[in-house]
């Protein structure tokens, strides 16, 4: 499970991630970039993500990569329950 805080600040040491789906405002979100298990996620990766005291199952729908420095700068997530 992933627990995740919204936040508007911009940070370089944060990935940015959006959630969205079908009937849902898209939330933009920021993770951890020092966490190690970020590196093994990869589209179409289903996963559990605690938001908010809710739990959503979303589908890693992309993961944008740094060019040359190969680390995950953005992640889209897609609720599969509402």
């Amino acid at each position: 499970m992933v627990i995740v805080n919204k936040s508007k600040i911009i940070n370089k040491d944060k990935i940015k991630g959006i959630i969205y789906g079908k009937n849902f405002k898209n939330i933009k979100i920021e993770l951890d970039n020092k966490r190690v298990y970020y590196e093994n996620f990869k589209k179409n990766l289903k996963l559990n993500i605690k938001f908010l005291n809710n739990n959503f199952k979303v589908l890693i729908k992309e993961v944008k990569k740094h060019s040359y420095l190969r680390k995950i700068i953005h992640i889209d997530f897609f609720i599969l329950n509402e």
